[in-house]
C-alpha cells in the first residue's frame, strides 16, 4: 500500500474515532435532554394536579358547609336564600340541589329548576356513601364541554349536588404557566371525561374507559405515556398524576414541539461532527498529496531514467526531506550519466581491441590453414605426419570460427553489423549449408538429410547472413550430437513465414538451460558446475547462438528452441516470406 493510501486510512482512523466519540456524546445529550424535558412534562402535570385540587377544595368548602346544616328533622336546613347566596358566589355554578336519600330533591336554585336527572343523583349518592366529597362528568350537559357534577354527602344520607360550568377550570388553568401550550384533561376514575382543553372543532368522545389512553393513564399515581391521543390524532407525550379528588390530570405536549429544540440541537452537533470528520479527510487528502505528488514525480522520472531517458531529473521545489530524495536521486543519475559514459568508451574501445585484434589473427590463421591444406595434398609421408597435419587443419578451422564470431561480435555491439534484404531461394541456402558440413558429419558416422518441400517461396533475408545462421545452427548439431546421430535440416511454409529447421536426436537441451541458450557467452552444462554434461565437453566460448538470434532479429525474423518429443534438441528460425511492397516498406520507398 502506497503512501497516500497510508495517509487516506489514518486520516480515517483518526476521524471515526472523533465521529464516533462525537455521536455517543450526541447520544448522551439527547438523553440528558430527552430525561429534562420527560421531567418538565412531569412537573406541568404536578402543578396541573395542585392548581385543580385547590379548586375543587375550594368548591367544596361551600358544599360541605350547606351539608352540615342539613338535619333529619329539617330545622335549620338551608333554604332557597342560602342557596342563592351561594350561587353569588360561584359565577361558574350552574344550579345547587339539596337532594334526601332516596333522590327527592328538597330544595333547588335558581328556581324554577328543572329535577336533577335521577341517574346522575343516584350515582352521586353512591359514590358519596363512601366518600366525603365526589367530582362527576354531567353527562346530560349540553355543553361543547361536559359539565361537572360535585357532591357532598349530608347526615342523613342524602347530598348537597352542585351543576358547574367546565368553563371554570379552562379560567383555572388559562391563569395557570404552562409551557409549551400543553392540552390538558381530566377524568374522574370511571374513565369519564370531567375536562379537556384544546377543543375547539374537535368533537369529543365522553367516554373513554375502554380506550388504551386510559388504562395507560389510570393506573400509575405519577406516570409518563408518549401516546396518540384518541382525540386529535397528535402524538402526545402525557404526563399523568391522580389527583385527591378522585380523578386524574393528565398533561400532554406534542412530541413534535416538545422535542423540536433537541432535534435542532442533536442536529447542530451532529452537522458539526460531519464537518470535524469531513474537515479531517479534506486535511488527510490534501497532506496525502502533498507528500505523494512530488513521490509520484520522482517515481515518474525514474522510471524514465530506467527507459534510458538519461536526461530525466526530479524538479527539486522542497527543502525537506522529499527535496533531499531529489536531489539524491539527481546526484546518483548524473554518476550514472557519468559511468554510462566511461562504460560505452570502455566498451567501444573493447570492441575496437577486438576487431583488430581478431583481424590481425584472422590472416595468419587463414595462411596456416591454406598451407597446411598444400601439405595434406602433397605429402607422401608417414601415417604420423598425416595425423598431426589433420589435428593443425581442425584445429585453424576452431580458431578461424572463433575470430570470426568475435568480428561479428565486434560488429553486432558496435552496431556495424548491416545486412541486405532481398529475396532469397532458401532451399539452395539449405542445400550450399549441407553440401559444406556434410564431410563433418560422415567424420562422426552421422545421417545428415536436408527434407524439403516440392515448392518452396522466396524469403526476405540476407543471403550471406541466413546461410551463416543455418551453417551456425547445424554445426551445433552437429557437434552436440552422438556419433552415428542423425540430423534433419529443412523449412516448410507457414504463412506468412518460411520455417528453418535443425533437429538432431542428441541429449537435448537441460530444461533449466533453454531462457538463456542465446546469452551471450553463456555455455549450457558448464555454467551450472554440470562438468559431466554433454556439452561441457565441446569447445566454443559461448558466441555462435548469441550472434544466431542478433542476425535473425536484424532480419526480421524470431529463433526458438525446444527438446524434440522423440528426444534431441530442435531449433526454428522463422522469416518473412519475399514480398516486394514489404522491402519497400523497409527502404522508405
Amino acid at each position: 500500500m502506497g503512501i497516500r493510501g497510508r495517509l487516506q486510512i489514518f486520516a480515517i482512523v483518526v476521524a471515526v474515532p472523533l465521529a464516533i466519540a462525537g455521536v455517543v456524546a450526541l447520544l448522551g445529550i439527547w438523553n440528558i435532554s430527552h430525561v429534562q424535558l420527560q421531567e418538565s412534562v412531569k412537573q406541568q402535570a404536578e402543578l396541573a394536579t395542585i392548581a385543580f385540587d385547590r379548586w375543587a377544595r375550594a368548591q367544596r368548602e361551600p358544599l360541605t358547609a350547606l351539608a352540615a346544616r342539613v338535619h333529619p328533622s329539617g330545622s335549620g336546613t338551608p333554604g332557597k336564600d342560602d342557596l342563592r347566596q351561594v350561587l353569588k358566589t360561584r359565577r361558574h355554578w350552574i344550579d345547587v340541589h339539596i337532594v334526601s336519600n332516596d333522590g327527592r330533591t328538597i330544595v333547588g336554585e335558581p328556581s324554577p329548576t328543572e329535577p336533577l336527572p335521577s341517574a346522575l343523583v343516584d350515582y352521586l349518592l353512591k359514590q358519596t356513601r363512601d366518600q366525603d366529597f365526589w367530582m362527576a362528568s354531567d353527562r346530560t350537559s349540553t355543553f361543547s364541554q361536559p359539565g361537572l357534577a360535585v357532591a357532598v354527602p349530608t347526615v342523613e344520607g342524602g347530598a348537597v349536588i352542585a351543576r358547574i360550568d367546565s368553563s371554570a377550570i379552562s379560567d383555572l388553568f388559562r391563569t395557570s404557566q404552562f409551557k409549551d401550550q400543553p392540552v390538558i384533561a381530566i377524568f374522574d376514575l370511571d374513565g369519564h371525561i370531567l375536562f379537556r382543553g384544546q377543543t375547539t372543532g374537535v368533537p369529543i368522545d365522553r367516554e373513554v374507559s375502554g380506550s388504551p389512553f386510559f388504562f395507560g393513564a389510570g393506573k400509575e399515581q405519577a406516570a409518563l405515556i408518549e401516546i396518540e391521543s384518541p382525540y386529535d390524532g397528535v402524538r402526545r407525550l402525557y404526563g399523568v398524576r391522580a389527583s385527591i379528588m378522585n380523578s386524574v390530570v393528565i398533561v400532554g405536549i406534542p412530541t413534535a414541539v416538545l422535542y423540536e429544540p433537541a432535534r435542532q440541537r442533536f442536529g447542530m452537533y451532529l452537522f458539526l461532527t460531519l464537518i470535524i470528520f469531513a474537515c479531517a479527510l479534506v486535511a488527510g487528502l490534501i497532506i496525502a498529496r502533498n507528500i505523494t505528488m512530488p513521490i509520484r514525480q520522482l517515481r515518474e522520472t525514474a522510471q524514465a531514467f530506467g527507459a534510458d531517458q538519461l536526461t530525466a531529473r526530479a524538479d527539486v521545489r522542497d527543502s525537506g526531506e522529499i527535496g533531499e530524495l531529489a536531489r539524491a536521486f539527481n546526484r546518483m543519475a548524473d554518476k550514472i550519466v557519468e559511468r554510462e559514459e566511461r562504460l560505452k568508451e570502455l566498451d567501444r574501445l573493447k570492441s575496437e581491441f577486438v576487431g583488430n585484434v581478431s583481424h590481425e589473427l584472422r590472416t595468419p590463421l587463414t595462411t596456416i590453414k591454406t598451407l597446411t591444406h598444400v601439405l595434406q595434398r602433397k605429402m607422401n609421408g608417414s601415417e604420423l605426419m598425416r595425423e598431426h597435419l589433420d589435428t593443425i587443419a581442425a584445429e585453424c578451422d576452431r580458431q578461424i570460427d572463433l575470430v570470426s564470431n568475435l568480428l561479428d561480435l565486434s560488429r553486432i555491439e558496435a552496431g556495424g553489423y548491416k545486412v541486405d534484404l532481398v529475396s532469397v531461394n532458401p532451399a539452395e541456402v539449405l542445400a550450399s549449408c549441407v553440401s559444406r558440413l556434410s564431410h563433418n558429419a560422415e567424420t562422426r558416422q552421422q545421417q545428415l538429410t536436408l527434407e524439403l518441400p516440392e515448392e518452396l517461396p522466396a524469403v526476405r533475408a540476407d543471403r550471406s547472413a541466413l546461410r551463416r545462421v543455418l551453417c551456425n545452427l547445424i554445426e551445433n548439431a552437429i557437434k552436440y550430437t552422438p556419433d552415428g546421430g542423425r540430423i534433419s535440416v529443412g523449412a516448410f511454409v507457414e504463412t506468412p513465414d518460411i520455417v528453418f529447421y535443425v533437429r538432431d536426436n542428441g541429449s537435448g537441451i537441460p530444461g533449466e538451460e533453454i531462457p538463456r541458450i542465446f546469452d551471450k557467452f553463456y555455455r549450457a552444462g558448464r555454467e551450472n558446475g554440470n562438468e559431466s554434461c554433454e556439452y561441457s565437453e565441446q569447445w566454443g566460448v559461448g558466441l555462435g547462438l548469441y550472434i544466431v538470434r542478433n542476425v535473425i532479429t536484424q532480419l526480421g525474423g524470431s529463433v526458438e528452441v525446444s527438446n524434440a518429443v522423440d528426444g534431441g534438441s530442435l531449433f526454428e528460425v522463422r522469416l518473412p516470406m519475399w514480398s516486394a511492397a514489404a522491402i519497400g516498406n523497409d527502404y522508405g520507398q
